[in-house]
Formats: C-alpha cells, structure tokens, sequence
C-alpha cells in the first residue's frame, strides 16, 4: 500500500520569520519521518533557512501571501500542486492557508487539517471540521466558544520543536557563529522579530536591564530585523548613556541561531519558540511580552507559561532579572535539567506529527461517515466567513 501523500501550506511568511514557518518545516519533516510522502508549499523567503537544507521532500514555492485578490488566486496556485502531484491531504499551517486551501478543498474534495499556531487566535472563523489543531491552552479555551465550533473539533498539540537537532553536547562555536560576548558580565540574548507588535516585550527587558545596570555591568545582544529596529537602538542607546555604559546592548541584525549560537549566553530572554529552543539546547530562558518581563522558566513556571503559548499574557511577573541572575547557579543546579525534560514532554516535534496523524485519521472519518460533497463542504466554508464576519463586526460596534 502506498504511503498516504501529505502537502503543508504556509501561507503567512513575510519579511521577517516568524516561529510558525519554522513549525511548519520541522512538523513537515517529521512527518515525513514516519513514512509518509510529504511535500511543503510556502512562500519564497527573505532569509535562508538551514532547516529546508535538512528536508528530504519536495518544497514549492509559490506567493502565498494575503493581497487584494488573493482570494481568487491563492487557491487555484494550491489546487495546481495538490493535483500535479497527487496529494491526498492538505495541512493548512496558519489561517492564511487555512483560508485558501478550504476553497482549494471545495473545488477538489481534498480534506485540509486545519493548525491554530499561536497569537490570539485567527482572524476569523476556523472552517467547523474535525481535526483542527491548536498550539496553546488558550486558544483551546477561547476558540471554540468565540466561533461556536463543538470543543471535540479541536486537539492541543504544543509539539514543534525539534530537540534533537538542539540536543548536540558540543559548547564549541565557530568563528562566524561568535557573537561577541565577552566575559566581563551577565550576557542576555534577546531573540525575536522587530515588529511593532514584539518591541513591547524588547523594551520590557530593556527596563529590566537599565535596571540591574544601575549597580552592575550587563550585556545584551539583540538577534531580529524589523520596522521597529531604529526605534529599540534608540531606546537602547539611551539606556546605555543613563547608566554610563554599565549596559551594552548590540543589534546583530536577523539570522537563524542554533544551539552554538544560544550556548553563549548565560541567559536567553523571549517569547514562544525562541524560549523551547533555548530550553531545548540546556540554556537558561526567561519569558518577556509585551505585558512586561515574567521571569525565570522554572518547573513551577512553565506550566502556567504554557497556557499562551509562552507569551506571559494574563500572568502576573513570577521574577525580575536581577532575581534571575542571581539564581543562575542554584537554577542549573538544581531546576535546569527538570524544566528540560518538562519542555520535551510538552514541545517535541514528535508529538506534533503525532497530533497530525490523530487529526488526519479524525476528519477522513468524517469526510467518510457524512458522505462529504463539494457542496457540503462548500457550505462549511460558507458557514466560516459568516461566523467570521459576525465576530469582526460584534468587535467593531463594541469598540
């Protein structure tokens, strides 16, 4: 019997990478690890990748990024590669493409697993299917009931990242990999996208850093590109001169880091991904959002930050910087190696594909047993944009 032949869709990359393509090429290629025929439909990117230089499956690129008549065109560009290549199965990795690909399904009958990455949940409705995979707590606990979709559509999945490519025992770098640490203080990596919507959790470090540099040298590093880069230098350079240089913060610009490059600090500060990926290389992370920084992850700690997704919203700040450097040592001690495998046993890429696996057997049943239509399933989508579009304008009067 042939191997079920499986294509995922990113459609929304941009300029700046976000955590959930990575997601979507690391769940692609564990998937394909358990014997399935898989192949990935994204966006050209800006930026290398070097996890699409691990894939042993077919990549297309094709623009799927939203754009005034998009609707009209991302889905055909979907259905041409479902149909060139025979694929039985489409995942749908983020709402753009869950959206282009649920026309794209009505057009072919092709079954979409629909995955709800992150955030504050999708724009608008997620389609009333089984098998609809979400990445957090929260949005298992809001989605269903904003949308009216029955709970048991849904599947938390947090599995994402892939531990055993961060797992290597080496501390040593390369000289490109040197990021220009020195010894002489704490060193802080801060890792995100510089966009508008992150910068409020950049600056929540930064305060903490002008903080702790009132008294004592620290060292910040910033990985990231984006529209808010000239904004965070300037806040940084002014924390530099008010606290006479004891804080230097340096922007490296955006590239994908590794574990060589995570292990050269003492402590790596950001949200989501960057904080399992830290975790996941045997380094100290702490969580800051845009509500402030939250600490420490700690055993105690990360079951709380898990619920949304390790972004801190709704949480109280469970440490300070200072507090977390100052733990540093008793923390590797004592509470490092637990938060590891606590992390593992949450975010590892093999429990996503093994999600996916669920969801997928989950909606080919139901594609089965209602004797799904072009016509029901166009229905559905119908059904979608309607409640979509209801809760867009319930927003709008309200606010």
């Amino acid at each position: 019997m042939r191997p079920m032949r499986i294509l995922f869709v990113v459609g929304g990359a941009s300029q700046t990478v976000g955590g959930h393509v990575i997601s979507s090429i690391t769940l692609a290629n564990y998937t394909y690890q358990r014997n399935y025929d898989v192949g990935l439909l994204l966006s050209p990117l800006k930026s290398h990748l070097p996890e699409l230089d691990r894939c042993r499956f077919p990549i297309y690129y094709k623009d799927c990024l939203p754009f005034k008549g998009a609707i009209l065109n991302r889905p055909w560009d979907i259905l041409e590669v479902v149909r060139k290549y025979r694929y039985q199965i489409i995942v749908a990795m983020d709402w753009y493409a869950a959206m282009y690909a649920g026309l794209a399904s009505v057009c072919g009958k092709i079954p979409v697993i629909q995955v709800i990455a992150g955030g504050k949940g999708p724009p608008s409705s997620p389609l009333n299917l089984p098998g609809i995979v979400m990445f957090s707590e929260e949005l298992m606990q809001s989605v269903p009931e904003k949308y009216q979709i029955p709970g048991e559509n849904f599947i938390l999945s947090r599995g994402r990242v892939d531990f055993e490519a961060f797992r290597s025992s080496s501390n040593h770098h390369t000289t490109e990999e040197n990021l220009g640490f020195h010894q002489g203080s704490p060193r802080i990596l801060s890792i995100s996208r510089l966009t508008m919507e992150k910068a409020p959790a950049i600056s929540a470090l930064f305060k903490q850093i002008e903080e702790y540099a009132k008294h004592k040298p620290i060292q910040c590093i910033v990985i990231g590109e984006g529209i808010a880069r000239s904004m965070l230098e300037a806040e940084a350079d002014k924390i530099m001169e008010a606290t006479d240089h004891r804080a230097e913060i340096r922007f490296l610009g955006g590239f994908r880091v590794n574990q060589n490059h995570l292990r050269q600090a003492d402590l790596v500060v950001g949200q989501g991904r960057t904080v399992i990926e830290a975790i996941a290389s045997s380094v100290p992370a702490a969580v800051a959002g845009k509500d402030g920084y939250f600490g420490l992850v700690t055993p105690e700690s990360l079951p709380e930050l898990a619920v949304s997704n390790l972004t801190g919203r709704n949480l109280q700040p469970f440490s300070s910087l200072l507090e977390d450097i100052e733990n540093l040592p008793k923390y590797k001690q004592s509470e490092q190696l637990i938060v590891y495998n606590l992390a593992f046993q949450m975010y590892d890429a093999n429990l996503g594909a093994e999600a996916l696996e669920k969801a997928i057997d989950c909606l080919l049943r139901f594609y089965q047993d209602k004797k799904m239509s072009r016509l029901k399933l166009a229905k559905i989508w119908l059904e979608g944009w309607y409640r979509g579009l209801s809760s867009f304008f319930q927003i709008r009067i309200k606010s």
